[in-house]
Order: structure tokens, then C-alpha cells, then sequence
């Protein structure tokens, strides 16, 4: 029961940004719940991720989730549990019962484009981490993803404030392939097993923010259209 393979079967949604409030089955109400952010839902099931794995398959809970102005609780149990990497531990559960019916909630919850695309995203993002093999990749993919998140913001301002950038970045499984005007390409890494990123000719950065400041040093006022 603690492989991902018995994970839920029927069609999930992913909640970027939800929380959902978890307590161990016979705790006290009061003070008992924790909140975790919730990862996906579907009309007999939700998988959220925790800091901690004292959780185990079999153990029952109590949950209580908002999607939109609608709330939902019930009691579910654990089907099984997964390392991510960096301490951080997946679990997926099984509905016993809850109230109202999360099909319905689902249904009738309205979303707005935005919440959309950033839906979409993170359903695309699951697929890549799906196919890991084991929680040490999938915290390596996890930063690369952070990694073209930061890039791609950082350009995307530069356009909106009249920068034109002589440079275009490609996302690779294995990193980011960035092409400058008149320059040999360059390639970022995140590293397997540690912090940071990688960079050629042996190049370490501790954080997104020291490869952006590289890159601004390679692009510089040129920039400017």
C-alpha cells in the first residue's frame, strides 16, 4: 500500500495553492488539525503533501478543505505515502465519508482563467514528477522547474518594460539551454542530491537569484531595444 502505484485511479485536479487541514482519527478536535497543502482532489480522494511521515497506509484522518467559497470535511484514510525529496513526504487518501459530495463541489466551484492556466501547469508539472524514479530526481526536477519559473519571469519583465534581450532560453529534461547573440550557448543544471544549480566550465550557483544576476551580467543595457 506504500508504493505510488496504488494511488488513486480516477480522474485527480490539482489545487496549486490549496490547503487542507488534516488531523489523525481519534485526536481531539480541538487543536487536533494541521494544516498541509493540498496537491489534488477527486470526487473519492485527495493527496496532500506534509513536512513530516508519521502517517503510515491504514492510518485514518479527519480533513476539513475550501475550494472557493464552498467548505467540505469528512474522514478518509491513508492509501499510501511517498518521499519527495527535501524532507517533504506525498500521501493519498481515500474518502470514507465527506460532506458535501466533492463531486458536486467540484462542479459547481467557479474558476477563473487564471486559476485555469495555473491548474494546467501544475497538472503538466505532476506528469513529468510522475515518471521519476525515486525522490532524489524528483527534488532535482522540482528546482529545475523553479529554475525556468525564475528565468522565464525575469525575460518576460524585461519585455514588459521595453527590454528586448538577446538571448532565448530552452527547457531541456536536463536543464536550461540558453542561446546568446554572438556567443557560445550556455547550460544550467540543477544539481542531483544537493542544493544549488550547475553551470559549464564547473560554474556553481547557490540559488535562482545568483543565476539571474548571471545573466544580467551577459546581457547587460545591450538589452535595451
Amino acid at each position: 500500500m506504500n508504493d505510488s502505484s496504488e494511488s488513486r485511479r480516477e480522474p485527480r485536479f490539482p489545487f496549486p495553492g490549496g490547503r487542507v487541514d488534516i488531523r489523525r482519527a481519534g485526536w481531539k478536535a480541538a487543536g487536533g488539525y494541521h494544516a498541509h497543502r493540498l496537491v489534488d482532489l477527486s470526487p473519492n480522494g485527495l493527496a496532500f503533501v506534509a513536512h513530516d511521515s508519521s502517517l503510515e497506509p491504514l492510518d485514518k484522518i479527519g480533513f476539513r478543505l475550501r475550494l472557493g467559497a464552498c467548505e467540505a470535511e469528512g474522514r478518509a484514510v491513508v492509501c499510501y505515502r511517498r518521499a519527495e525529496g527535501g524532507g517533504i513526504w506525498r500521501y493519498g487518501t481515500l474518502f470514507l465519508e465527506v460532506t458535501p459530495d466533492i463531486e458536486v463541489l467540484l462542479r459547481e466551484t467557479e474558476v477563473d482563467p487564471t486559476e485555469v492556466r495555473t491548474v494546467a501547469r501544475a497538472l503538466a508539472e505532476e506528469m513529468v514528477l510522475a515518471g521519476c524514479g525515486d525522490a532524489e530526481e524528483r527534488a532535482r526536477l522540482r528546482r529545475q522547474m523553479l529554475l525556468q519559473e525564475a528565468v522565464d519571469a525575469w525575460l518576460g519583465r524585461l519585455r514588459e518594460l521595453g527590454w528586448r534581450p538577446p538571448l532565448a532560453v530552452t527547457a531541456e529534461r536536463e536543464g536550461l539551454r540558453i542561446e546568446i547573440e554572438g556567443a557560445d550557448p550556455v547550460a544550467i543544471r540543477a544539481l542531483a542530491g544537493r542544493p544549488g544549480f550547475a553551470g559549464d566550465g564547473d560554474r556553481y550557483f547557490a540559488s535562482v537569484f545568483e543565476v539571474l544576476e548571471f545573466l544580467r551580467t551577459l546581457v547587460g543595457p545591450e538589452g535595451r531595444s
